[in-house]
């Protein structure tokens, strides 16, 4: 079984031959059973049992913010039972992510996300290549505020498992179930910092292609951080006009250029950005279908329809996203010669302090509740959703200075 999966996880993890991490996976089966904090104390683990996991681990320190550095444990690398789990606080398809808290090294206490995902839903080709990029892209945002980073990762004989930073207000579209919409004045806040966001995206030739309101994430004080790179695109070996035309996303957020498979570049953001103004102020989105349409219906309306802007709507409002959802890129706000400057420019945003909103140091006008989670029976569920099949346990990391050349 372990053979089986070496190819993907060395596409993954960057490690090109398979017979190194069999002997990884080896290496892992006769580690000594040894574990040391940073109070230097060896807890034995009995051979064989659920918490029986061996393996290296080489993470390096990341940016916690823009004046703080998360500095791990120097007795010994991280291992998964390092995290105690808290409560279960999302799940889907791929898998589930818990809240946990470090327990040991220099970042002792800290609270993480911990998203596992099921190696065997993601062993395919065009399965794989969604991890690949998210820990990837992960990797060379992490000196961005507001681009959500990887502080370590790790594999198991049947896991993926990323540790994040934890956002207790969760993300935008749970925050609009609860309010419905915004008011312009306070959405213009939340809307600065998402562009702030994809700007720093944009600078470093990355293009996200899913900006929506779940892909949003919401800190206790209000402030956001983009999320999910699965579908993103690097344009690092690309030329700077070359188009890309891979059919992704999120089907109610999705440009018109990527349904025509015309090509399409950075520009895409913009209009995925527009959808979420929209969405933010109106409390639906601007293409919508009813229960008795079908996709073709909303793929008509997103290549034909202007949207319908409702009277509640600032004239300042109905222009910047007129401007964000023209069906022509070229002539989209965002992308045209004075690119996000533009946006920024735009009387919608009158009275933003862009400095500010850069580094942080704007009171949010909302700061969410904190989203609830499952604490029932949760040690048991993480037991059994990391720690049963641990026994080749690898955590492989880079740290972000490498990768930026720095």
């Amino acid at each position: 079984m372990w053979k089986a999966r070496t190819k993907s996880l060395g596409r993954l993890f960057g490690i090109q031959k398979s017979e190194k991490l069999d002997r990884v996976g080896k290496k892992a089966r006769g580690h000594k059973q040894t574990h040391r904090c940073q109070d230097d104390k060896d807890v034995k683990v009995d051979k064989g049992s659920q918490f029986d996991q061996g393996g290296e681990c080489t993470p390096k320190n990341c940016a916690q913010d823009n004046t703080k550095k998360v500095e791990h444990s120097r007795s010994r690398n991280p291992v998964l039972r390092d995290f105690e789990p808290l409560k279960l606080i999302g799940g889907g398809s791929y898998g589930n992510i818990f809240l946990v808290r470090k327990k040991c090294g220099a970042d002792e206490n800290k609270l993480y996300a911990m998203k596992i995902v099921d190696i065997i839903n993601f062993l395919s080709q065009d399965k794989i290549k969604f991890l690949d990029t998210e820990w990837f892209i992960s990797k060379i945002v992490c000196h961005s505020p507001f681009l959500a980073r990887i502080y370590y990762s790790f594999y198991t004989e049947s896991k993926f498992c990323f540790i994040q930073d934890y956002f207790p207000g969760g993300d935008l579209s749970v925050y609009l179930e609860d309010m419905k919409k915004l008011p312009e004045r306070e959405a213009r806040y939340f809307l600065a910092e998402i562009i702030m966001g994809i700007q720093h995206l944009h600078e470093l030739r990355i293009i996200h292609r899913d900006i929506k309101p779940a892909n949003i994430l919401l800190s206790s004080d209000g402030h956001v951080v983009i999320t999910d790179f699965g579908v993103s695109k690097d344009l690092l070996s690309k030329g700077k006009n070359e188009l890309n035309y891979t059919l992704c996303g999120t089907a109610f957020y999705v440009a018109p250029e990527i349904i025509n498979k015309k090509g399409h570049g950075m520009e895409v953001d913009w209009w995925s950005f527009g959808v979420t103004a929209y969405e933010m102020l109106a409390g639906l989105r601007p293409f919508t279908i009813s229960d008795v349409e079908d996709e073709r219906e909303l793929i008509r309306k997103i290549l034909k329809d202007d949207p319908v802007f409702p009277e509640s709507f600032s004239t300042n409002a109905v222009d910047l996203i007129r401007k964000l959802l023209k069906k022509k890129p070229s002539k989209r706000l965002g992308e045209r010669k004075g690119g996000v400057e533009d946006i920024k420019r735009h009387p919608f945003f009158k009275g933003i302090k862009w400095k500010d909103i850069g580094k942080k140091a704007t009171e949010m006008p909302f700061h969410p509740r904190p989203v609830a989670g499952d604490s029932n029976l949760i040690q048991k569920a993480f037991d059994i959703e990391t720690l049963v099949h641990s026994k080749y346990e690898v955590c492989t990391y880079k740290p972000c200075t490498e990768l930026n050349g720095k």
